[in-house]
């Protein structure tokens, strides 16, 4: 009996000091919407990154609208195809999201407002953009890497 007791004690010591330690915290990457209703400066439709490659792994991409006018949205594709490559309906002149495998998105943030996503993201090339009516083709979009650890 002795033993189990000993087992037993060790287990919930494993258990504790393994649950003391934080997850692998997120690498957070910050997106900025911009238009040319941001500021004079800004002369086209831009997604402004603070980093363009992070390690494999969680990621909080922290996005916030910097537009005085126009909601904005951004969304994640793993890809190495160029984005001018999308399927898109000219008509509604926007990517054909169901024919884009999306790893998820901060939707239809209105002027001013930010939102969050959190993915797990493996090495490789993707692409982040704003849907929503003509906006990719003016150049909101961005180019993201994700490198082995």
């Amino acid at each position: 009996m002795r033993r189990h007791g000993s087992f037993r004690t060790l287990m919930v010591l494993a258990i504790l000091v393994a649950s003391s330690f934080p997850a692998a915290a997120a690498t957070i990457v910050k997106v900025e919407l911009q238009d040319p209703s941001t500021d004079d400066a800004i002369k086209s439709m831009q997604m402004k990154l603070d980093r363009d490659s992070v390690p494999a792994g969680q990621v909080r991409f922290e996005a916030v609208n910097d537009s005085k006018s126009l909601v904005h949205e951004m969304i994640v594709v793993k890809t190495d195809h160029d984005p001018s490559s999308f399927p898109y309906d000219s008509k509604k002149d926007e990517v054909i999201e169901a024919k884009v495998k999306s790893l998820g998105e901060v939707s239809e943030l209105e002027p001013g407002k930010s939102g969050h996503l959190s993915v797990n993201l493996k090495p490789g090339r993707y692409v982040l953009y704003c849907n929503q009516a003509g906006h990719m083709h003016q150049g909101m979009w961005a180019h993201f890497s994700v490198t082995a650890k």
